[in-house]
């Protein structure tokens, strides 16, 4: 899950990293191709290459460069006859990276499709991310997030972008009665789309707040587990669907925890997939170890879907995700 932002929400997000010196050096951003596109070098771009102290100004040399698609420092690869970036032009960036920018403070570099890359310009890809250099920025752009490399996405911050999710927030704010950030919450969860934001709030929200507040609680694992099964609609075909879901609803909210641990939890609200439950997810991040949320996550992500495929009893297999979870931390977190 990955926060939800339309092109209001994205242009001023961009203002306040800035503005609060927390700029990260990789973004990833999935959506619309053309939409994304269209924002990253009219928006984005523009506030980070800005000369103004209040970007984008849209007037100085440096933004009318940019809208002009002619200022050094911004580097775009792929021709609109293109399939995907080649592995040459990877290797291009990372000797263009090496150089200092020419006039602003950051060289940045807009990679479209990686989600269509070759293995190999994937992985000559993934070198420069390891450690990009302080004057970098690459943004990133994909349609398919699942394409993706798993090592490409865990060194990304990432954002599904589309011209609608803030209405839909609103009107799930609404009809359901839930708080601004509750809401915000239902749409991330549902990648933005209408009826699944409505299924959530309608017959799958209190199921969730329950689950995380046991959670939290630390309650017995072995009846979490039996919790989770009725409220996945048993141990069929359909729980087993039902299941997938809370599988990446659960990793959605560890993942945030994770995300707090590395920015130290400065600046990171908007990039919470649960936002309502911002303040216990803080907590957890002064508790718990990295490298056991990493590994709970690795499960979540990839060998759940083993254990799925060999038909594992559900009982069985939340009883051994909700133990794992309760060796993460010792104390209680209050709701």
């Amino acid at each position: 899950m990955n926060p939800l932002f339309d092109e209001k929400s994205l242009g001023e997000f961009f203002q306040n990293i800035l503005l609060q010196n927390t700029l990260y050096r990789t973004f990833l951003f999935i959506g619309p191709l053309e939409f994304i596109e269209n924002i990253v070098t009219k928006q984005i771009v523009s506030i980070l290459l800005c000369n103004s102290e209040h970007p984008p100004c849209l007037r100085c040399s440096s933004c009318t460069k940019v809208l002009n698609g002619m200022h050094p420092d911004f580097i775009k690869y792929l021709t609109p006859e293109q399939k995907s970036i080649s592995i040459e032009e990877i290797r291009e960036v990372i000797s263009e990276a090496a150089l200092k920018p020419w006039e602003a403070k950051y060289k940045i570099f807009l990679l479209p499709k990686i989600d269509l890359m070759l293995e190999p310009a994937a992985n000559a890809l993934l070198k420069i991310l390891e450690e990009p250099p302080d004057h970098c920025i690459f943004l990133l752009t994909a349609e398919n997030e699942a394409a993706i490399l798993g090592t490409i996405r865990s060194r990304c911050q990432t954002f599904s972008v589309g011209p609608h999710y803030q209405n839909i927030a609103e009107k799930i704010r609404q009809e359901c009665n839930l708080s601004q950030e509750e809401a915000q919450t239902v749409v991330t969860l549902s990648n933005g789309t209408w009826e699944d934001a409505l299924e959530i709030a309608k017959n799958r929200w209190k199921d969730r707040s329950i689950l995380w507040e046991s959670m939290l609680q630390k309650n017995d694992p072995i009846q979490l587990g039996e919790k989770m099964v009725d409220i996945c609609g048993g141990d069929d075909e359909a729980g087993r669907q039902n299941t997938k879901d809370w599988i990446v609803y659960l990793a959605s909210f560890w993942h945030d925890v994770l995300l707090c641990i590395y920015s130290q939890g400065k600046g990171v609200e908007p990039f919470l997939n649960n936002k309502d439950f911002s303040r216990q997810i803080h907590a957890l991040s002064l508790v718990c170890r990295e490298t056991k949320i990493h590994r709970l996550l690795e499960f979540l992500l990839f060998q759940s879907k083993t254990m799925m495929a060999f038909n594992v009893s559900l009982s069985l297999f939340w009883e051994n995700i909700f133990l794992e979870i309760h060796s993460l931390w010792k104390e209680k977190i209050s709701i």
